[in-house]
Formats: structure tokens, C-alpha cells, sequence
């Protein structure tokens, strides 16, 4: 049997930052239709980002028509084992701290409610430290640190009329971010600390 998945996505691109013109998506492949600069010139099956994709452009007047074949996923080229080799742990495997709360929190919770596997009240309420400790977000901004930045005024100011400048931070912002690096600083520090917690209790995350 063969078993097979497609995803298609269709959209018009219309951010600022981005090219405009439209894409469309068929699994590994994506092809779009975009503004004809006049540096394009014809580009056939090129690997980029060391054989990741391949590429190829073809200007017709004012459009070009690229196409893009994904020849790798981040786990195929890693030689991840096949579990892993879907593109959609290319996020995880690109951006692993940003996922690995996210992750741990997900094994915890089916953990405590959802795997064949049985979570007394001690274990469940270890879990729920850890989801908790894991949850916290990164410290921000105060409304009375808000406060500050509104009255000293925009940081950018006009000079000679036609370009902006940074100004440099008045003394009550320089002590507003002093204060929120030191936040940032104790809640990095926790999460280290959170994260050799959830460590210890790995191996008995299994069914």
C-alpha cells in the first residue's frame, strides 16, 4: 500500500517585508510567481543552504517563476532517526530552546492524564511543579516601567530634519532596564534549574 501526504497552501504575499507575488505549496515543492528584477537571470536546479533545496528561476517579462524543491529536512540531513526526519520537526530541531518547554510540558501533561501508564497523587503533583515552574513566562515590563518610557518621550528623534537618531536613555530608563535585565537574569536562572528538574524525572516519562 502506498500512503502518501499532500499539503497544499495557497497565499498572496502581501507583508511589507516580503517580495510580493503569490506561492503555492504541494508538499516539498513550492512555486511562485514574483516581481522580474532585472539581477535575475535564469537559475536551474541550484542547491542552496548546502543541499537543503534546489532552486531554479525563469524570468518572463515582467515575472519570474520560481520554483523550489526541499531535498532534505533538517533531521534527513542530520541523520536523525526516521521518527524525526518529518519536516515538521525542523522547528524543534532548528530552535530547540524554544521548543523545550513547550515539549516537556506536552510529555507531562499526557503523562499525567493520558498515558497507559498510572500517575499516583505524589508523581501527579511533581508533574504539576514542573508544568508550572515550566510555564512561567519571561519577565516584562512593569506599568510603572511603562510609565517611565512614556514620559521621557520617543527614543527616536528627528536631526536635521529628514533622518532619525537614537537618543541615549535618560537615567530613570537606564535604571528601568537595569532592573528588567536582572529579572531576565534570576528567571533564565530558574529555568536552568527547572529544566535539570525535569531531567530527573525523564525516565519515567514512557507507556
Amino acid at each position: 500500500m502506498l500512503d502518501f501526504t499532500v499539503a497544499l497552501t495557497l497565499r498572496a504575499r502581501r507583508d511589507r517585508d516580503e517580495e510580493p507575488g503569490v506561492a503555492v505549496t504541494i508538499g516539498r515543492r513550492r512555486i511562485e510567481l514574483r516581481r522580474h528584477h532585472s539581477g535575475d537571470g535564469p537559475l536551474w536546479n541550484r542547491l542552496e543552504r548546502g543541499g537543503l533545496y534546489r532552486r531554479s528561476l525563469l524570468p518572463i517579462g515582467p515575472i519570474a517563476i520560481v520554483y523550489y524543491r526541499r531535498s532534505l529536512t533538517y533531521g534527513e540531513a542530520v541523520g536523525a532517526p526516521p521518527r524525526f526526519t518529518d519536516a515538521v520537526f525542523d522547528w524543534v530541531i532548528d530552535e530547540f530552546d524554544d521548543s523545550f518547554n513547550d515539549l516537556a510540558i506536552a510529555s507531562l501533561r499526557y503523562h499525567q492524564d493520558w498515558a497507559i501508564t498510572f500517575c499516583d497523587g505524589e508523581r501527579r503533583a511533581r508533574y504539576q511543579d514542573l508544568i508550572d515552574r515550566l510555564s512561567e513566562p519571561s519577565p516584562d515590563f512593569t506599568d510603572e516601567e511603562r510609565a517611565v518610557f512614556a514620559a521621557s518621550g520617543d527614543r527616536l528623534v528627528r536631526v536635521d530634519g529628514s533622518r532619525s537618531m537614537l537618543r541615549p536613555p535618560t537615567d530613570r530608563e537606564r535604571a528601568v532596564y537595569a532592573a528588567q535585565r536582572e529579572r531576565t537574569a534570576e528567571w533564565e536562572q530558574r529555568m536552568v534549574e527547572t529544566r535539570r528538574d525535569f531531567v530527573g524525572v525523564m525516565r519515567e516519562l514512557w507507556s
